[in-house]
């Protein structure tokens, strides 16, 4: 499940499969309640939209403990989808 947020300055994953041209990271990230989450890799991560279309997602952060995928608009918009 996929939560698309305005406000969201990064792309991230609570899972580590589909990641494609992935670095690791050695940091964290504090989440909007105030948890802070260790980011473990950093890729590319290929989705489908609603229609069936395929398309990769950037810069997308693998963010242990986090509950669900979120997708953001601001990163849709600077990658032209």
């Amino acid at each position: 499940t996929w939560t698309v947020r305005s406000e969201a300055t990064f792309q991230m994953v609570p899972h580590r499969e589909r990641f494609l041209n992935c670095s690791t990271s050695v940091g964290s990230i504090r989440l909007g309640n105030g948890q802070e989450c260790q980011i473990a890799r950093i890729g590319e991560f290929p989705i489908r939209l609603a229609n069936g279309s395929p398309i990769t997602l950037q810069q997308v952060q693998h963010v242990l403990n986090l509950k669900r995928s979120l997708i953001s608009i601001g990163m849709l918009a600077e990658d032209r989808y």
